[in-house]
């Protein structure tokens, strides 16, 4: 198979493994891959996955390609709160979280952030599907909700220094579905962070 037949039938992807080259033509010769590396017609992001060099990559492809990097995770912190609006573009890279161990990759294309929660709180997240891909994003409230988990943001202050969207907030956040989520964290310390993130946001 020549690379114009490869890249007609995988392209429409944002990133390609192994699998879906073998399912395309279980003959294929790995050696290619390294040929087409060397020619800069592909890119490796880690053994066994990769993307076209020409592709250009919008989020959403970041994350559909995120949830293929590294399993069991989905969408969240920075980066949920992006998608929804409520934090400027993330500088961070594409953040998420995991029940697998905490484990950052670095690519030419993004870094992917993933952050260990346990599998009691591996919930509150919606099924995305983007050209042939899925990924699961959380709902804004688990974002919020993971995002203080992680980060000790206590005041005030230090809502206001995290740029977030407070209109966009009044009007979007749900606080029972909020407070529902909370309970299941059994977390004292995080109630607090939340109490005082619900007297700062005074939604509508």
């Amino acid at each position: 198979m020549n690379f114009i037949t490869f890249k007609q039938s995988l392209s429409v992807l944002p990133g390609f493994s192994l699998s879906d080259i073998y399912k395309l033509d279980s003959s294929f010769h790995r050696s290619r891959l390294t040929e087409w590396q060397r020619h800069h017609y592909i890119q490796k992001l880690k053994n066994g996955f990769y993307v076209f060099t020409d592709f250009v990559r919008t989020d959403t492809d970041l994350y559909a390609i995120a949830s293929r990097l590294y399993l069991h995770s989905y969408i969240s912190t920075q980066s949920a709160l992006s998608y929804y609006g409520i934090l400027p573009e993330s500088v961070y890279g594409i953040t998420c979280v995991s029940t697998l161990k905490t484990m950052t990759i670095q690519t030419p294309v993004a870094t992917f952030i993933y952050q260990h929660i346990k599998p009691s709180l591996n919930f509150g997240y919606v099924l995305r599907s983007h050209k042939g891909e899925q990924f699961k994003m959380a709902d804004l409230e688990k974002a919020i909700l993971d995002y203080f988990y992680f980060h000790p943001v206590a005041n005030e202050f230090e809502f206001e220094s995290i740029r977030f969207n407070r209109t966009e907030l009044k009007c979007r956040i749900n606080i029972q579905k909020l407070t529902t989520y909370l309970q299941l964290y059994r977390n004292k310390a995080l109630e607090k962070r939340i109490q005082h993130f619900i007297a700062w946001v005074s939604p509508c």
